[in-house]
């Protein structure tokens, strides 16, 4: 039974040798994650929450639509600053 899996752990064993250089190198780069608790997205995430609220209790369309696109906006923005950070360790190959 282990032997069949023998194979499969040298070859994981052989990449991740041969991968150790290009691991390091990205690592040195020096990239700083990006802050998706940072305050000032948070803060104007909630306040555009708490604008849609308001908006629904009026019974104005316009407002609800208008607060609804806030909220996605906000929510769009803390999504990309969580997901900056992956992107700037993307290796560039060209």
């Amino acid at each position: 039974m282990l032997l069949s899996l023998l194979p499969a752990l040298v070859i994981e064993y052989l990449f991740s040798r041969m991968m150790q250089k290009p691991r390091a190198k990205l690592a040195a780069r020096g990239i700083a994650d990006a802050d998706v608790t940072d305050p000032a997205l948070a803060h104007e995430q909630r306040a555009a929450e708490h604008a849609e609220a308001i908006a629904e209790r009026s019974g104005d369309d316009v407002a609800v639509h208008a607060a609804e696109r806030k909220v996605e906006n906000a929510r769009g923005q803390r999504h990309t600053a969580r997901h900056w950070t992956l992107l700037q360790r993307l290796p560039i190959w060209c």
